[in-house]
């Protein structure tokens, strides 16, 4: 059972031809090919002086013919090579590209064409989804100030964000001074840039033409004076003494006799009111604010 295999490996590295070889002018005698180490491109030969290698496109017509050189089998072993090659080189960036008919070409270039035209498709619907959610959420936002609509969405959002900033409890707060001044920062910077259109204050007394407001006291109100309300949605409720805040803008001048019997010329300011029928967000006017 031991012998047989062993046989066949002495016999497998035995001399297989015994003869003179010349390559670039120099002659090898008593040549000897070790068999288990010659390929299709060359040949290992033992030789007098020793061991060495062999290449078949070194040697003469009748030493490749004498040694079993074989062309076709050589040219099948480098086309099968190269192909392998262009299989691998697909995965890597910069690889040549593998061979393709017009056929293949144009079938590519209509799938990447295709493929094109869903993602812009795809991109388009999601732009115009987009779209309408921003459209819904601002046409909440439309308010009406005398008789024209306005989209108020920037100005609202933005307050009760603010507010909702300003409620927050901060009595906690390791750094209670430096989150003390960010609100007062936030509630600085929201007067300055909308405080015109918002009115906060108490109601000093209820006219026939609506409220005089006292904004003395407002943290997020552009007035710090009385100021003539119109229009404001509870007016029918309001009382003296109770605090009202609401969006709206100023429309003009407001004459009322004080108490002393003196003329007072005030800022009269329209409250904005919910529309009663829906109205298409291109016909609302966009405010535009200072920065």
């Amino acid at each position: 059972m031991i012998g047989k295999p062993l046989l066949s490996i002495l016999l497998f590295a035995l001399p297989v031809l015994a003869a003179d070889i010349t390559v670039d002018g120099v002659t090898y005698s008593n040549v000897s090919v070790i068999s288990n180490r010659c390929d299709l491109y060359g040949i290992v030969i033992m030789h007098k002086a020793g061991i060495t290698r062999v290449e078949y496109k070194d040697m003469s017509e009748a030493d490749k013919l004498r040694y079993g050189y074989n062309e076709g089998l050589q040219k099948k072993a480098e086309q099968k090579k190269a192909v392998l090659n262009r299989g691998e080189g697909r995965g890597r960036r910069g690889s040549p590209a593998p061979d393709l008919s017009p056929e293949d070409v144009q079938a590519r270039a209509e799938q990447a064409k295709q493929k094109a035209e869903v993602e812009s498709k795809e991109a388009q619907a999601k732009q115009e989804a987009e779209r309408k959610t921003e459209e819904i959420e601002r046409k909440k936002w439309i308010r009406i100030v005398d008789g024209i609509a306005y989209d108020f969405g920037e100005i609202i959002t933005e307050f009760h964000r603010v507010v909702k900033a300003g409620t927050k409890d901060i009595t906690h707060d390791p750094n209670i001074s430096q989150a003390f001044e960010s609100q007062l920062a936030q509630e600085d910077a929201f007067v300055k840039r909308y405080g015109a259109y918002i009115v906060e204050g108490k109601v000093i007394q209820v006219l026939d033409d609506g409220l005089l407001v006292d904004c003395a006291d407002s943290l997020m109100s552009g007035y710090n004076d009385l100021i003539m309300v119109k229009d404001y949605k509870k007016e029918s409720v309001v009382v003296d003494g109770d605090s009202v805040v609401t969006a709206g803008m100023p429309v003009g001048r407001y004459q009322y006799v004080a108490v002393t019997g003196a003329k007072k010329t005030i800022v009269l300011f329209a409250s904005a009111q919910k529309p009663d029928k829906d109205i298409p967000l291109s016909e609302a006017k966009r405010l535009s604010f200072d920065k």
